[in-house]
């Protein structure tokens, strides 16, 4: 398998999926260098979590969850003052192997990382998409005071659908990490499906004991 290639930015509290896009910020000067490096060649970047305690060392190079996320700019907005507005477009997973360089920023090699698919089963996989779908579409209704839009979600294929609610659900850092390094897209699915159901089954009995909560709030 070939050695690939990659920029590396970390981040905290991000992790990043395939099919999914991310707007980031860049205002740091190393990472502004990053993507003026990255605009002039191959517009490539990867997203890395930060382990624990990155705090101690953040302006130098902290240690990383060894399986990230490459992606390519989209969309792109130089601000004024040399900040950049850009869109990332999630492409593959990368399992890191080596550190290739380590200023102005991180460059790492590393090996790319497929996740295995459902079996060639459209109507299986057509009917697993929609059972998520209508998880996800319950989900956000019971949360939200308005009518939520769903357009967009229901466009987005099994792979994009599955890594976007990773991405984008109520989970730790560290649940979503875990959820990167999976190797098989359906167990993926199994556990945002699981997550999804739980937290509706929550939302219900909540509501269902709504009535018992004193009016005025200042009473418990």
């Amino acid at each position: 398998m070939k050695l690939v290639t990659v920029r590396l930015f970390p981040l905290p509290d991000v992790v990043f999926f395939p099919k999914t896009r991310l707007p980031l910020h860049i205002f740091e000067p190393r990472y502004r260098q990053l993507t003026r490096d990255a605009l002039s060649s191959d517009r490539r970047i990867a997203i890395a979590l930060l382990q624990p305690g990155w705090e101690n060392d953040y302006y130098g190079n902290p240690p990383v969850y060894p399986v990230c996320c490459a992606g390519v700019i989209d969309t792109l907005e130089e601000l004024a003052d040399g900040k950049f507005n850009l869109m990332l477009i999630g492409e593959r997973k990368i399992r890191i192997s080596k550190v290739l360089n380590e200023t102005p920023y991180r460059t790492i090699g590393g090996f790319p990382l497929q996740d295995r698919m459902p079996h060639d089963n459209s109507v299986e996989t057509e009917w697993q998409r929609r059972q998520i779908l209508a998880l996800a579409m319950e989900y956000f209704q019971l949360r939200s005071t308005t009518a939520p839009d769903f357009s967009s979600l229901r466009e987005l294929d099994y792979e994009a659908l599955v890594n976007s609610l990773a991405a984008h659900l109520d989970l730790s850092p560290s649940q979503k990490q875990q959820l990167l390094e999976l190797e098989e897209l359906e167990k993926r699915a199994k556990n945002v499906a699981h997550f999804l159901q739980s937290q509706i089954e929550e939302q219900n009995i909540l509501k269902r004991f709504q009535h018992l909560s004193p009016k005025d709030p200042r009473r418990n």
